[in-house]
């Protein structure tokens, strides 16, 4: 279970990217979280833990807003989309990523993941949303996107209840 995390300061609109240093996601501005989830470790757990030690803030109120697959050749990460607008302290660089916030209007073009395009309007609009993407082995190329588009948690609920590894 792979969590991710989207932080937003709604009163100065603005999202919080990192640009990753190393690993599969080097040189790209994404969220926060995606590492596996540690034994006796929630997903929503992992996500908080994530977020402080990727970008030095503090996060709660965290509200499920998705959940995704990626594959990549035969793997395949799957987990919730969070979305928080409740943080405290700094951000700050470390040796992994590189914290740095952007007009919601205004994102980085270069170095992001493709598949943003398909979603992030969305749950910026407070929709919430299921995601699959195909990617090559070189996670240059999507190669194929499915998204669904829901107004309630409910109806994304819903649509998660035969996936077995999902975690609140």
């Amino acid at each position: 279970i792979y969590p991710s995390v989207l932080v937003r300061d709604l009163e100065n609109k603005k999202l919080l990217l990192g640009y990753k240093k190393h690993g599969w996601d080097k040189d790209k501005w994404g969220f926060f979280g995606n590492p596996p989830v540690k034994e006796n470790e929630t997903d929503l757990a992992s996500a908080i833990r994530q977020t402080n030690e990727e970008s030095g803030l503090e996060v709660s109120d965290l509200r499920r807003v998705g959940y995704l697959v990626l594959q990549v050749g035969n793997d395949i990460l799957a987990g919730n989309l969070y979305i928080t607008s409740t943080f405290k302290g700094q951000i700050k660089e470390n040796n992994c990523v590189r914290p740095e916030w952007f007009d919601e209007n205004n994102l980085p073009t270069a170095h992001r993941w493709p598949d943003d395009k398909y979603w992030l309007d969305h749950v910026l609009a407070n929709k919430f949303v299921k995601m699959h993407f195909v990617y090559t082995e070189d996670l240059n190329i999507l190669v194929t996107h499915e998204v669904e588009v829901f107004e309630t948690s409910k109806e994304l609920d819903d649509s998660l209840k035969n996936i077995q590894h999902i975690q609140e």
